[in-house]
């Protein structure tokens, strides 16, 4: 499939997704479950080569959700290189 920058596709719960290396991709939760004012959604990025990257705010609401633990925020922050919150 050749994809361009208007394509997209919605995701359910337990739905995955991969994108080839080197492709621009981004993703959003556009509808939180019921009685819920965000959603969580879980990346993994493998491989060397870029380093994966975990902004500091995202770990901020995995350690605030009760998910990560401070250590274990501390942890992928300093794994990845991610500057520090």
């Amino acid at each position: 499939m050749n994809w361009t920058k208007a394509d997209y596709v919605i995701l359910g719960p337990l739905d995955f997704i991969a994108c080839p290396i080197g492709m621009e991709h981004r993703f959003e939760c556009v509808e939180a479950d019921p009685g819920k004012d965000e959603g969580l959604i879980l990346t993994i990025v493998s491989g060397d080569s870029p380093a994966a990257i975990g902004a500091p705010a995202s770990i901020r609401h995995l350690l605030d959700a009760g998910i990560f633990t401070p250590e274990q925020a501390e942890a992928v922050l300093e794994n990845t290189g991610t500057p520090h919150w």
